[in-house]
């Protein structure tokens, strides 16, 4: 646990995947995931507008279009005061003083995010430990269990950076240079569609967090269905290890049951 004192107040965080009960995990992705889709600030309203055009400029236009629906949710949340890095911290706090935090459901989540404020903690204090959990625990996800973190998307992403650049440093030699013209054409539709924006539409399925909160709840009976139970009593790390056992255990099952020759 971090422990951190906030004018006479001390505030006691989980840091870490073996630490974090994996519903609170997950609550904790989810409002990571409205932050990164969706924001709740200012500057987010400049990253929907950059991708937008980004968007145009390769004529994703379904893409534009829920890019635009995502600009219009950000607006709305900045109205109603509605911040998602607030709301992630607010999920990874174990206590505030004496109190433990036991809930996390949203309303839970918005009387935590009250108390914070009530004590002043300050915004940047937020977006820094926000960050740092969620960098930790996706590099220790995916440091303890590569094959259920792969890496191949994030390899080609900078693949195809490295192709960029080169291509770029081609331009500086002649700015006519038709193949690396292409190549950053070809890289720049590349990264648009890697880029692709989430639905946030509460009345379709689609949701980003609605898809996130399903996953999960798959998962738990997937691991129960095979003889783990009370999944959702389980610390992310623990969900995590189980889930990958038993990911060995049918591939090495399916091993065993393929026929010679097949």
């Amino acid at each position: 646990m971090h422990v951190i004192d906030v004018n006479n107040h001390t505030v006691t965080l989980y840091e870490n995947v073996k630490e974090l009960p994996i519903k609170r995990y997950v609550a904790f992705q989810k409002y990571v995931l409205l932050d990164s889709g969706v924001g709740g600030d200012i500057d987010s309203i400049g990253n929907h507008f950059s991708r937008l055009f980004q968007f145009l400029a390769n004529r994703l236009i379904d893409e534009a279009t829920e890019e635009t629906k995502n600009l219009y949710y950000n607006l709305f949340m900045i109205m109603e005061e509605i911040n998602p890095t607030s709301r992630a911290f607010a999920c990874i706090v174990h206590k505030i003083d004496d109190e433990i935090i036991t809930g996390f459901s949203e309303e839970d989540v918005k009387r935590t995010v009250e108390k914070l404020a009530e004590i002043e903690i300050t915004q940047r204090h937020i977006e820094e430990y926000v960050d740092n959990v969620k960098k930790k625990s996706g590099s220790d996800l995916k440091l303890y269990f590569p094959d259920l973190f792969a890496e191949e998307l994030e390899l080609q992403f900078y693949q195809n950076i490295k192709a960029r650049i080169l291509a770029y440093e081609g331009l500086l030699d002649d700015e006519n240079d038709e193949k690396s013209l292409k190549v950053i054409a070809e890289v720049d539709l590349f990264l648009a569609k890697m880029n692709k924006p989430n639905c946030f539409d509460s009345d379709t399925q689609q949701n980003g967090e609605i898809q996130l909160e399903l996953q999960f709840e798959n998962l738990c009976s997937s691991l129960e269905s095979n003889g783990i139970p009370y999944a959702t009593t389980l610390t992310a790390f623990e969900f995590y290890s189980r889930l990958a056992f038993l990911k060995r255990q049918t591939e090495n099952l399916r091993k065993s049951n393929r026929v010679p020759g097949s």
